[in-house]
C-alpha cells in the first residue's frame, strides 16, 4: 500500500492526454460511449419526474411547479 499518498485530484479529473494518437483516439471513443448514454439518463430522469408529479397529487398540477419545468426541460432537450 502506498504509505503517504492521497488521492490525486488531477488523475480524477484528468481526461486523458491528447497529444498522442492513441490518446485522441481513447478521448473520442470515451466521447461515443458518453453520447450513448445520455438519453437513456434523460430517460430515466424524465420517468423520475412524471412518477412524482403523478403520485404527489394536485398540487403538482400547477405550470410553474418546480418539476413540472424540469419535466417540459427535459423533453425539449
Amino acid at each position: 500500500m502506498g504509505v503517504g499518498r492521497g488521492l490525486d485530484p488531477s488523475r480524477i479529473i484528468d481526461a486523458g492526454e491528447a497529444e498522442t494518437p492513441f490518446g485522441r483516439a481513447l478521448l473520442r471513443e470515451r466521447y461515443r460511449a458518453l453520447q450513448r448514454q445520455i438519453p437513456l439518463l434523460y430517460l430515466i430522469a424524465l420517468a423520475n419526474f412524471v412518477g412524482l408529479a403523478l403520485t404527489s397529487g394536485p398540487t403538482m398540477m400547477t405550470l410553474l411547479h418546480p418539476a413540472n419545468l424540469l419535466i417540459a426541460l427535459i423533453l425539449v432537450r
